[in-house]
């Protein structure tokens, strides 16, 4: 199986100016999906997608391919989608097809290379599936404890609970308690070109879930996210 591995940066950040690039222990925060990304046995090629020269620059002095430069129109707050769909049509006007794409996001820099991997093993392995994804176990912000404002009056988000009225209401329910709901944690999103050309999708109804251990979810999109990672065994 041929994989393509697709690390969007783009230049600008709302939250964070930079964010790619900001040091994390010592290194550009993007510096971490590359060596992951060079870890990895199975990936056939990976490139960087971004409009920044500076990040260019960065990305191939640690050994990163970035063999085109994104267009504007999609380097603002767009579809993830989007971006890979370029990195393909960038490769296919050049004849070079893959089978699968994956979706490696700066902002996850603890992901390991030997996940990516088992992503895309499982994705060869298993032939009535169309893609693989990380996730994560929710846990203190579940639905069922989530609610809306509407006219200052809390609306339950979910209907699940109700009072003796029969009215739906927030549960003080233990989280122990609660079905156990899963939430992609944007480290890994691994497709089959086929499937994402007829869907335009990362994710599929036949995908396969890797829930991530340790820090492997952590994402970062806040300074105080870069000072809790600076605290975590990179």
């Amino acid at each position: 199986m041929r994989v393509l591995g697709v690390i969007a940066a783009r230049g600008g950040s709302k939250g964070v100016p930079k964010k790619n690039i900001k040091l994390l222990a010592g290194k550009p925060l993007i510096y971490y999906t590359i060596k992951a990304a060079q870890e990895s046995k199975f990936l056939s090629r990976f490139c960087v997608s971004t409009d920044s020269e500076e990040i260019k620059n960065i990305s191939i002095a640690y050994g990163a391919e970035v063999p085109f430069k994104r267009p504007k129109k999609i380097s603002e707050d767009v579809d993830s989608e989007l971006v890979v769909e370029h990195a393909l049509n960038f490769f296919i006007k050049k004849a070079i097809k893959f089978d699968a794409v994956m979706l490696l996001q700066p902002t996850s820099p603890f992901r390991k290379g030997k996940t990516i991997d088992k992503a895309i093993n499982l994705l060869n392995k298993n032939q009535d599936i169309d893609s693989v994804i990380t996730a994560e176990k929710i846990d203190s912000y579940h639905p069922d404890k989530m609610f809306r404002l509407k006219n200052k009056k809390v609306i339950p988000y979910t209907s699940k609970f109700k009072n003796k009225k029969g009215e739906p209401v927030l549960t003080l329910i233990a989280r122990q308690l609660l079905e156990d709901l899963y939430i992609p944690d944007g480290s890994i999103f691994l497709v089959k070109t086929k499937y994402f050309f007829q869907t335009n999708s990362m994710i599929s109804d036949k995908c396969k879930v890797i829930i991530s251990e340790g820090n492997e979810s952590f994402d970062i999109d806040t300074e105080l996210d870069f000072k809790i990672a600076s605290l975590l065994k990179i």
